[in-house]
């Protein structure tokens, strides 16, 4: 689990840096891409908290898609696709009490999608 919570921060920092340099941008979805810059800094210290406890893990991450759900209601264009895409990542993303080792094995696609989203992001609010 230590090493889940590891690659999530890094995943998660990768994408908020991604949102951070170009969170100003994006005309009609300069607040869209305000919040998205808020909610990435918010489940940081979320994600942390839950590192040990699978529910907690696995609650956190689909409140955290749910969140960017609802951001990606209030985005079009491609901010929208890319919050879109993002939150289905962190929804879709589960770890099994009975077998957390292959959820540790879909690691690296996660992480490969949160950070192209992320950048795709980062490329809309620009």
């Amino acid at each position: 689990m230590n090493n889940l919570k590891k690659i999530l921060a890094v995943a998660g920092a990768s994408a908020l840096l991604a949102v951070t340099a170009a969170a100003c941008g994006a005309a009609g979805n300069v607040a869209t891409c305000q919040e998205a810059l808020k909610a990435f800094t918010d489940f940081s210290p979320k994600i942390t908290a839950a590192a040990g406890d699978l529910g907690g893990f696995n609650e956190a991450m689909a409140e955290f898609g749910n969140q960017l759900t609802d951001l990606a209601g209030k985005a079009d264009g491609d901010v929208k696709g890319s919050l879109t895409k993002m939150a289905e990542s962190f929804k879709n993303y589960k770890i099994d009490a009975s077998d957390p080792a292959a959820a540790t094995a879909k690691l690296p696609e996660l992480v490969s999608e949160i950070n192209a989203a992320g950048q795709e992001l980062g490329a809309a609010c620009s």
